[in-house]
C-alpha cells in the first residue's frame, strides 16, 4: 500500500490479509473455520495460538505456511 492509500483502513487491511493468507500470494498461514476439532487435523486449532510470534516463528522455521491460524 503506497502513499495516501495507507490512510484507508480497508485497503490497508486487505493488503495485509493478502500478504498473510496462503491463498493469496504464498502467505504465512492457512485459514480454517471448521466447527469440529477434527477439522484441524494436521495443524493447530486457531484458539490454541496465543499470538502472532509463535505463528511467525513456525513459518520461519518450516519455510511453509502454518496450519491453522
Amino acid at each position: 500500500v503506497k502513499g495516501r492509500a495507507r490512510s484507508d483502513p480497508i485497503r490497508t487491511v486487505r493488503a495485509l490479509s493478502a500478504a498473510v493468507n496462503v491463498q493469496d500470494d504464498n502467505g504465512v498461514l492457512f485459514g480454517n473455520w471448521g466447527k469440529e476439532l477434527s477439522d484441524y487435523a494436521g495443524g493447530t486449532h486457531p484458539l490454541k495460538w496465543v499470538g502472532s510470534l509463535a505463528i511467525l516463528q513456525k513459518y520461519y522455521e518450516k519455510k511453509k505456511p502454518v496450519k491453522y491460524a
